[in-house]
């Protein structure tokens, strides 16, 4: 148990060191801080996950719009 568990925290690593080079590059090509580029990534995240539940019927509500003016 404790292997997959090593496992699952290592692949997480790997995803989110991946994820915090693509910001730091998209970041530097914007001229931009790394911070503002996250942030904007964090919103988006949140946002697709409520389209997703929106979509897949767990939400009666429709999803808000929450779209930076930046596009990653």
């Amino acid at each position: 148990m404790a292997n997959a568990q090593e496992e699952e925290r290592a692949g997480a690593n790997s995803e989110l060191r991946i994820i915090t080079l693509e910001l730091m590059k998209l970041a530097h090509k914007r001229k931009t801080s790394f911070g503002k580029v996250s942030e904007e990534f964090v919103a988006n995240v949140y946002e697709l996950e409520d389209l997703l539940a929106y979509c897949a019927g767990n939400s009666t509500a429709q999803p808000q719009k929450k779209l930076s003016k930046e596009k990653l």
